[in-house]
């Protein structure tokens, strides 16, 4: 008796390493709708990074070396951008949710959001910014080397 009440989850790990996964630009998933308008990647390249507060205690700006890969979107409504998705919905959206994968967020300036990750899984650091457009945005992502 009661025992339908008593309901219990255990998990048993039956196979695997202890591979730690590395974090890479595609963990900033796509809103709903968008569309990659171009991919870019860049060897040896620069990032910067916009420290603001209420999210860093010194406003300053810093540059970030190493590769760099750069994504941009536009939110589709049927074959048309949805110009009605503000760069402010963008940046609230991604302010909400970079939290949820042990970002940092560093600054938010303009409708560009600034976020660090200080160990992608393999003791390097990430370093990346959210641009939010009228009907897009883009997302840039520097390993630091």
């Amino acid at each position: 008796e009661g025992r339908a009440k008593n309901r219990r989850v255990e998990l048993h790990k039956v196979s695997g390493g202890n591979e730690k996964a590395i974090i890479t630009i595609d963990f900033i998933k796509p809103l709903p709708n968008s569309v990659l308008e171009s991919k870019y990647s860049y060897n040896d390249s620069a990032l910067n990074i916009q420290y603001t507060q209420p999210y860093s205690e010194k406003p300053e700006l810093k540059e970030f070396k190493g590769d760099l890969e750069v994504r941009n979107y536009n939110i589709m409504n049927g074959s048309k951008v949805d110009n009605s998705i503000s760069r402010k919905e963008i940046i609230k959206n991604y302010e909400n949710v970079l939290e949820l994968y042990n970002a940092k967020i560093v600054g938010l300036y303009g409708s560009t959001l600034y976020f660090e990750i200080k160990d992608r899984g393999d003791g390097v650091g990430v370093y990346g910014l959210i641009s939010g457009y009228t009907g897009g945005y883009a997302v840039k992502f520097i390993v630091v080397l």
